[in-house]
Order: structure tokens, then sequence, then C-alpha cells
């Protein structure tokens, strides 16, 4: 072998290491950057999971607070409302005693026994509104229902309702399509909330006055739920991820943006779904479906 051969060899063979340390390199490389894809999937899941979590435990101390309100409202406005019941209708019997003492002598009683006539109807009036919000708020909290139960679908959305609409009387019209449908088997404080917050939202985004439709009907083995408001709409690019924890189109300062995180999560828990159609400017439909 001459010397010029040799001399490529060895230049041959200096170009193969130094090929083969730049692909052990590009290999360890690889290995890394594969290994730094791995962690950053790892996080992102473990980031979507800690998101998760977080609403569930906001979800969850809401009902727990919800539950001790509803408890504590209940308690303390049953004791005086039964005085004023009994007091009341001690004033009822006062007026017949005077209409029986009515003599041309004295007239007035007769007025009087009137006058008292009218504020006993007035106040029975009162407390039957009073028994009503109580007997709702007992009925949408379900404090004695933290299991699965057979639940009526239209009843809840009814009493749902009965407790949002006041906050808006006068500006909002609710309008009610319930057609008959089965009852399901559900957490029905779980659904409640999930409700609230939805209808909550429709009237939120009403500026001024507008109309909210809850309509209820069944589809195959479901039970289609539909709440429509004529608000501002949502935008197509945020309808995506209007579900996301902590995703507010209210802005800053202005509710927690789980709302719809939680309500997504409740109807996940009841193997149903929900989406948002909408069209900024004209309003928003939430469909929620639920297996029967």
């Amino acid at each position: 072998m001459t010397r010029r051969e040799n001399a490529f060899d060895t230049g041959n063979e200096r170009i193969l290491a130094t090929f083969g340390d730049s692909v052990s390199l590009a290999y360890v490389r690889a290995h890394d950057f594969q290994r730094l894809e791995d962690s950053n999937t790892e996080l992102e899941s473990a980031y979507s999971e800690l998101k998760r979590t977080q609403a569930e435990l906001v979800q969850s101390a809401k009902m727990a607070s919800l539950g001790q309100l509803v408890a504590g409202v209940a308690h303390e406005v049953n004791t005086p409302l039964g005085a004023l019941q009994s007091s009341n209708d001690t004033l009822g019997k006062s007026a017949e005693k005077l209409r029986g003492l009515v003599t041309d002598e004295v007239p007035q009683l007769k007025r009087i026994a009137g006058i008292i006539d009218s504020l006993t109807q007035v106040n029975d009036k009162a407390i039957d509104r009073i028994d009503r919000v109580i007997t709702n708020l007992r009925r949408f909290a379900r404090l004695d229902e933290a299991s699965l139960a057979s639940y009526d679908v239209r009843e809840g959305l009814e009493h749902t309702i009965a407790l949002v609409s006041p906050e808006y009387s006068g500006r909002i019209t609710f309008k009610t399509e319930l057609g008959e449908v089965p009852s399901i088997s559900c957490y029905p404080d779980l659904l409640n909330q999930a409700f609230m917050s939805v209808i909550l939202n429709a009237c939120q985004s009403i500026e001024g006055e507008g109309i909210v439709t809850v309509a209820t009907k069944p589809q195959d083995e479901q039970v289609l739920i539909t709440i429509s408001d004529t608000g501002d709409g949502i935008a197509e690019a945020d309808l995506e991820k209007v579900f996301d924890p902590g995703y507010t189109t209210r802005g800053v300062g202005v509710g927690t943006g789980l709302g719809l995180s939680i309500v997504h999560q409740i109807i996940q828990k009841h193997a149903g779904e929900v989406s948002l159609t909408s069209t900024a400017g004209t309003g928003t439909t939430a469909r929620i479906t639920l297996a029967t």
C-alpha cells in the first residue's frame, strides 16, 4: 500500500470519526429533546388536572357554603315567620269579634274591622311569598339529597327560575317551554347548581331589557334542555374557551371564570353533554343533554 493510499485512509477515518461524533451528539440531543417534549406533555397534563381539581374544589366549597346558607336562612326565617302567621291569625279573629260588637252607637267598629281584614290579607300574601322563597331555596339546594335520586327536570328548572327572576324583575322576561320529559337519576343539588349558573350567565349577558327562554323536550333516550338569551352573544373565537377554568368574557374582577367550567364538569359527571351556540349581537343558546 502506497503512502498516498495510507494518507487517504487516515483522512477517511477522521471524517468517519467526526461524523460518528456528530451522529452521537445528534442522538443525545434528540433524546434530550424527546425527554423535554415528554416533560412538557406531563406538565400540560398536570396543569390541566390542577385546573380541573381547582374547579372541583371551588364547586364543592360553593355547594357546602350554599347548604350552610340555606339551612341557616331556613332556620332563622321559620321562627319569626311562624310568629307572624300566628299573630296574623289572632288579628283576623279579633276583627271577627269586632264585627260582633258593632252597634248603632259605635258604627266605627265595622270600619276598623274592615281595615284589620285588609291588613291580614296583605300579611297572608307576604307570608305565603316568604314561605315559597324558603321552599324554593330548600328544593334548589336539596339538602336531604346528597346522593343519586330521581329528579324532575322541569320542577328543578321552575324552582331555579323562581329564585333568579326577582333579581331581574322589570328588566328580563323569563319564558318557559317545558315539555313533558321523563324523570332522571342524578345528583339534584349539582344539576340545580348547573342550571343556576347557565341561567345567570344568560341574564348577565343582556344589557337593558331582554328575554331568557328555558325549554325542555325528549330527544331519543335523553332529555334536552335549552336555555336561550337575547344578549350580546359570544364571539366565535371565544366559544371554544368558554368552558375552560378561569376564562371569562366579563372582564377582570367580574366573577371567577369558573361558572361554566363547573357546569361542564357537573354535566359530564352525569354522562351528559353541554354546548353553546352563539351569534355576536343576537344572543346565545346553551344545549344540555342528559340520559334518562
